[in-house]
């Protein structure tokens, strides 16, 4: 198995931060963000991808959930459209760079992210074994989310995909970031050197997206953008943005119109869980891989990621029984 704490990456980051900067950034400029969110990003509303999805219930008149609060697993996926001409609401395939879920417990003591590599070698009904990432080719946004609703064998609330045009506008909006790298590479005009790299909006996406260049391919991959994600979050939670709340609006945004949701994930549902952790509730993340056991070769000569079977069965039952952070805690956790 591989180390389980390796991948806070960029989707489930900027949407973390959007759920806790909903509860710090307060007044006219608090309506100016939610707002700003509901008007900006785009909605999936392809009634397939809708019915993959099984959104906690909220109470009628209100962007609450019924009490007791059920935990919820938003799925969150970045790519780049600018690859592709993609329209992420249509069912036409796309390509998936980064796969994550964000788990909000029921307790709302902390959130849990499991990462999981774009190359796990799994079962996409109806096309076979194949990487993970291939359910977003083969099938579009509903395939690809009843494909990760399977791995973990637990329903996906609501989904999120993050367009990396937006990462590089975010990080030149707050002045850059600065990674510590564990080894030097190049990656298209960007080159790192192994140690302290400040990245603008074009090298950092260089940074996270890189793959080819290391021995254990996406798991550094992921690595580098845990990295990333640490600094770049330390930036937008620093006193220069939380004391500047203009400041702080014009980037979360900014950020917005470089998502889309499903019509579930607005800004009564995310301040709503914002204020369930503003009340004393521990915001911490917990983030983990999932379970990894090796590399493997398809008939075609494909290169991939063979998932550990037993790993994958107690993150199955993490997920069960909403007992994620103790999953964690045991394998090995990381906060932020």
């Amino acid at each position: 198995m591989t180390g389980i704490a390796n991948a806070w990456k960029i989707t489930g980051g900027l949407l973390t931060l959007l759920l806790l900067l909903a509860a710090a950034t307060v007044g006219a400029y608090g309506w100016y963000v939610t707002s700003a969110w509901n008007d900006k990003r785009t909605l999936v509303e392809d009634p397939s991808i809708a019915e993959e999805l099984a959104p906690a219930p909220r109470a009628p008149g209100s962007g609450h959930q019924t009490a007791p609060n059920a935990p919820m697993n938003i799925l969150l996926l970045g790519s780049d459209s600018r690859l592709e001409n993609v329209d992420y609401t249509s069912a036409r395939g796309f390509r998936t760079d980064t796969i994550m879920v964000l788990h909000i417990p029921s307790d709302r003591q902390g959130f849990q992210v499991i990462s999981i590599p774009r190359d796990s070698w799994v079962e996409i009904k109806g096309y076979g074994r194949a990487k993970i990432n291939a359910a977003a080719a083969y099938g579009g946004l509903a395939l690809s989310i009843e494909t990760i609703s399977d791995f973990i064998d637990a329903g996906i609330d609501h989904v999120a995909i993050v367009d990396f045009a937006g990462l590089e506008e975010l990080t030149d909006a707050v002045g850059g970031v600065d990674v510590y790298s564990d080894t030097a590479f190049t990656n298209g005009s960007s080159t790192f050197v192994k140690g302290p790299n400040h990245l603008d909006g074009a090298a950092a996406l260089e940074f996270v997206r890189a793959r080819k260049q290391f021995a254990d391919g996406d798991l550094q991959r992921v690595r580098n953008q845990q990295e990333f994600l640490a600094n770049f979050s330390s930036k937008l939670m620093s006193p220069d943005l939380l004391l500047h709340p203009a400041k702080l609006a014009r980037s979360i945004t900014n950020f917005s119109q470089y998502v889309t949701t499903d019509k579930g994930l607005d800004s009564a549902l995310i301040i709503d869980v914002a204020r369930d952790f503003s009340g004393g509730s521990s915001a911490a993340v917990d983030y983990a891989t999932a379970p990894i056991a090796g590399a493997g070769e398809a008939d075609d000569g494909q290169q991939y990621l063979v998932v550990d079977d037993e790993g994958l069965a107690d993150l199955r039952q993490a997920f069960a029984e909403d007992s994620l952070a103790d999953y964690i805690d045991e394998a090995g956790d990381q906060q932020l």
